[in-house]
């Protein structure tokens, strides 16, 4: 499914050509970006991690423009088999090989996973999230420094995964009103240091941009920013049709899941 006429059929937009442009400049000039495409709010980018990747394929192919696909390809096959394995590890295998047949078989999964662009690689990095997470809060803390490098290789990858971010706050809120053992344990200046040095060298590229241009550090605190701009600007209204519209854009792409359309 993933690379069934992939040379015929692949999907090539606008968005798509600036990260190859940016990969080939990148292998030709030996110039390394620090960032990515402008997301939708011009003032903060992308991470460059997807311009990193795709210039793997493109130097190893002579850069022919099919390589990017067939690589988000293959990274969407090794996530539909770790679905299969952290599915089978946190529940049971009849579970993990459930999660893994609607994950390999899904409309909307498998168009995204024929498409070489920075969102391919979300749900593998999103999936590991999930694995390290379950295996903190189960007892073992080696896993919390995992947690973090996650979380700023999905940043790096899309900035609306900031979302990510919630979940984990919500999980040490629960840890510090339980006074769990798996978060007391956590509190060890040796963990919290690996942690913090993984999360920022996962972002290493973006805070050496912000630096670099004196941006006020916009890149790296998109999250904290787009958060003070949704609550506090003239245009945020939290109404019924607001809501309504947020569900029903979810209702959609549940929908998807299931039926192309």
């Amino acid at each position: 499914l993933r690379i069934y006429r992939l040379d015929e059929l692949m999907m090539f937009i606008g968005d798509f050509a600036w990260f190859y442009l940016s990969a080939r400049d990148m292998l030709l000039t030996g110039n390394i970006p620090l960032v990515g495409i402008a997301s939708s709010h011009t003032w903060v980018y992308q991470g460059p991690l997807w311009t990193y990747i795709l210039a793997i394929p493109l130097l190893v192919s002579n850069f022919n423009p099919i390589s990017g696909a067939y690589l988000s390809a293959f990274m969407g096959v090794v996530t539909v088999f770790l679905m299969y394995k952290i599915g089978s590890a946190m529940f049971s295998k009849n579970l993990g090989l459930i999660a893994a047949a609607l994950f390999a078989t899904s409309p909307l999964v498998v168009i995204h996973a024929r498409m070489p662009y920075h969102t391919s690689f979300i749900p593998l990095v999103a999936l590991l999230l999930v694995f390290f997470i379950y295996k903190w809060v189960k007892g073992d803390i080696r896993f919390l420094p995992f947690v973090f490098f996650a979380l700023g290789i999905l940043y790096n990858l899309e900035l609306a995964t900031m979302v990510f971010w919630i979940l984990l706050m919500l999980v040490f809120a629960y840890g510090i009103i339980k006074r769990e053992r798996w978060f007391t344990k956590a509190i060890n200046p040796k963990i919290i240091l690996l942690s913090v040095f993984l999360f920022l060298l996962s972002v290493l590229p973006m805070i050496i941009y912000d630096f670099k241009e004196n941006s006020g550090f916009y890149q790296i605190t998109a999250f904290f920013r787009l958060i003070k701009i949704y609550l506090f600007s003239g245009s945020f209204v939290l109404s019924l049709e607001s809501m309504r519209n947020i569900f029903s854009s979810l209702f959609t792409y549940n929908e998807r899941l299931v039926f192309l359309g």
